[in-house]
Parts: structure tokens; C-alpha cells; sequence
């Protein structure tokens, strides 16, 4: 369905325009503020500041944006396909795509960027990715539905919300 991507102004806080996308799933800006990333339906979109296209990746399905420390990839959930993609931001296109279980619906990198944890919705765990190879790492079976993870800055604690339990 149709959706809409509010755009703020920074001045009065006041939003003068929305986006509009085809079922927005999730936005992420990039550190310098220059580029805002948007997953849809239908791909990945790259803006800059003054909502114009950069690049888009096309995509098979609704997802969760993570990126890496340096910018430099982009890893996007996909919902439908039960996978994980790996963008080359610099490349503008998918360089890598990892199966990660039952409907992938967030995920959360390590500060140093060596990990990544997806929180799979139907599959009710949560597996570690090896950001270097790619790789599964271990999976945690939670027996129930996380739905977001968030991850201490010291790297060494993850906390997974739970739609079942409501925690």
C-alpha cells in the first residue's frame, strides 16, 4: 500500500512535505546528514537532502535498514524471502545474500562491525551473522516472536523485544 515518509523542517519542526513510497518499512540517514535511505516493497532508495534520487537497488520485499561503521554496505532484512542483502553503497548495487531464517523483521550491527543479529519473527530466534565472511555465527532460539533488537555501545549485551511475552 501507499505510505508516506514525513519530511521535518529542522527550523520549525514543522513538516512541510511528505515522501511518498510504496509501504515505507524503514529509513536511515547517513552520519554526514547528506543521504537518507529508504526500504520499500520495492528497493532500497538512496536521497540526498534535497529528495532527489541518488540510486536504487530493486528488492523482493519489505525490510529492516542496518549499515555498517564506515557506510560502507548497506544490510537490509527482507521479510518475504527470509533473507538478509548486503548493498555496496560505493557500487550502488547487491553484492551478497545470506538465508537467516523465517521472517527477518530488524536487525542490529556491533559497534566494531563484526557482527550482526536479525531477529526472526516466525522462525522466534535470533542468529549471528560473521560480517567479514558472512557467515552464521550461532543462533539463539527465543521461542517467541522478537520483533527489535538494540545492542549496548560496548557491543557485549543485546536486548530483543518480544511480542509474545510483551516485553
Amino acid at each position: 500500500g501507499e505510505g508516506a515518509l514525513p519530511v521535518p523542517d529542522t527550523n520549525s519542526h514543522l513538516i512541510t512535505e511528505p515522501l511518498t513510497f510504496r509501504g515505507p518499512s524503514s529509513v536511515r540517514a547517513s552520519s554526514d546528514g547528506q543521504t537518507l535511505y529508504v526500504s520499500e516493497g520495492f528497493g532500497l532508495f538512496a536521497m540526498d537532502t534535497e529528495h532527489r534520487a541518488v540510486f536504487s537497488v530493486p528488492t523482493d520485499s519489505y525490510g529492516r535498514i542496518e549499515m555498517s561503521p564506515d557506510e560502507r554496505f548497506i544490510y537490509l532484512t527482507q521479510e518475504q524471502t527470509d533473507q538478509l542483502i548486503v548493498i555496496d553503497v560505493a557500487g550502488q548495487e547487491i553484492v551478497d545474500t545470506v538465508g537467516v531464517g523465517d521472517t527477518p523483521v530488524d536487525l542490529e550491527i556491533t559497534p566494531d562491525g563484526r557482527r550482526l543479529y536479525v531477529a526472526n519473527s516466525d522462525s522466534r530466534d535470533v542468529p549471528g551473522v560473521d560480517v567479514p565472511t558472512m557467515a552464521a555465527v550461532g543462533r539463539i532460539d527465543l521461542g517467541s516472536r522478537p520483533s527489535q533488537i538494540g545492542i549496548t555501545p560496548d557491543g557485549l549485551t543485546a536486548y530483543v523485544t518480544d511480542l509474545d511475552r510483551g516485553v
